[in-house]
């Protein structure tokens, strides 16, 4: 499903697509939904942006609005220039739920969020090695604005403190829900700071 133009309220769902290409690749429009696909490229990948799903509007400043990919199973397959599950900018308010995403992490992302992407939000996905099929920590590259659903790395700047624990553990950081909660993560010490610091 290619260059969708200024498509608006387009549902694609319950469909299964093997291809070189893109599963599926928005370059303008708005209220786009992706909903319970399977989309695989086992062969070379002749799709744009290294990625089966693509929502990034093809001319800038301009923006897709309200893109949802939910309930999808999406795989780049080992071996091919696909290298992302779900790449994303140009872009304002697209929800990645409810998916089950694979990645080589030698050389790919499960989701990649530009530096023109606004507002994107993950849920609740799976995510995979597309190599072992073991299910691994998401491996998303964000750069965009005011993304919700993503561990970010927190910057330890207190003189003295440093972040602690093994090479199994996460480093310190942070993490903001859709519903606005926002949870820590990682160990931290060092001496005790003096009050107001």
């Amino acid at each position: 499903i290619d260059q969708l133009g200024t498509a608006a309220n387009i549902v694609m769902r319950d469909g299964n697509s093997t291809c070189s290409g893109g599963g599926l690749h928005v370059v303008k429009g708005e209220n786009i939904t992706f909903e319970n696909m399977q989309v695989e490229c086992p062969v070379t990948f002749t799709g744009s942006h290294s990625a089966v799903v693509t929502i990034r509007h093809k001319d800038a400043p301009g923006l897709v609005f309200n893109s949802k990919i939910v309930g999808c199973n999406i795989n780049p397959q080992p071996g091919n220039r696909a290298v992302n599950a779900i790449h994303v900018d140009r872009a304002d308010q697209t929800i990645i739920d409810g998916n089950q995403l694979y990645c080589d992490p030698a050389s790919g992302v499960h989701i990649y969020i530009g530096p023109d992407a606004r507002n994107t939000i993950i849920g609740n996905n799976k995510y995979y090695n597309s190599t072992t099929g073991a299910e691994i920590d998401p491996i998303i590259d964000d750069s965009g604005i005011g993304t919700v659903g993503v561990w970010k790395d927190a910057t330890i700047t207190l003189v003295g403190w440093s972040a602690q624990g093994t090479s199994t553990e996460h480093p310190p950081g942070y993490f903001k829900d859709r519903d606005g909660q926002v949870q820590l993560r990682g160990r931290v010490s060092g001496s005790a700071p003096a009050p107001g610091t």
